[in-house]
């Protein structure tokens, strides 16, 4: 398998295909999927929870233990189990804790920081608690879903720019919960945030990241009666508790 030109490393928190499209875009490719031998990966394989690391690392000539954790399967004694970063989820995704095939992002973040992170692969997240902003979702333009297979980081196929796109607003109360679910994701201390929503922080700080994401799972919007869902939801963290 030939080594890719240029082979950049991911970041620590850098989502797995993130990370796919920003090294297709410095390759000069028009879609990650052209960078990709048919021998070596199949179609469904790029987008999918089982994405090859090991092949995609020897692509890039490097080791393929730097592509562990962000890995979203390991397969132990032919076993398979999924995760996100260090945080199990067992051997199913049934109940739809990553967002693979349909990404969602804050594109100022990754103006930023040039790349896109690994909170983003997670269905709960949902809004931005830096910037205070719902996840694009969408071109603003030709109002296409966002995807995996384009061809650079920041920008639609369509030709418009991403970090242009007007942003709805997110309510306190989603932005609070959104920078609890990112420290828990990378295991971030959450004693000191922001919390006008009284989250019960010193539970959500010792519950698993599973639970939460559980707890989090019944509530598909947080556009509407703010107020209430967020009482809903910290109603729903005892009950898990």
């Amino acid at each position: 398998m030939d080594i890719l030109v240029r082979t950049p490393a991911p970041y620590p928190t850098e989502s797995l295909f993130g990370f796919v499209l920003r090294v297709s875009e410095c390759n000069g490719y028009e879609t990650p999927r052209h960078m990709f031998p048919e021998d070596g990966f199949t179609r469904g394989q790029i987008v999918a929870a089982g994405f090859p690391v090991k092949p995609f690392a020897e692509m890039l000539g490097q080791d393929p233990d730097l592509f562990t954790s962000m890995a979203y399967c390991r397969d132990v004694a032919g076993v398979r189990t999924y995760k996100v970063l260090d945080h199990e989820f067992g051997r199913s995704l049934i109940k739809g804790p990553l967002r693979l095939s349909q990404p969602a992002f804050c594109p100022q973040c990754a103006e930023e920081s040039e790349f896109v992170e690994t909170f983003w692969d997670l269905s709960a997240a949902i809004a931005c608690p830096k910037h205070q902003t719902r996840a694009l979702e969408r071109c603003h333009a030709c109002d296409q879903p966002v995807k995996w297979f384009r061809r650079r980081l920041l920008s639609c196929d369509c030709g418009v720019q991403f970090s242009e796109a007007p942003l709805q607003t997110a309510d306190t109360a989603t932005i609070e919960l959104m920078a609890l679910l990112k420290a828990k994701l990378y295991r971030c201390p959450v004693s000191s945030l922001d919390n006008t929503s009284k989250f019960p922080l010193p539970l959500l700080d010792t519950m698993p990241f599973t639970a939460l994401l559980e707890a989090l799972a019944h509530f598909s919007s947080f556009d509407s009666e703010t107020e209430h869902k967020s009482a809903a939801i910290m109603s729903s963290y005892g009950n898990v508790a």
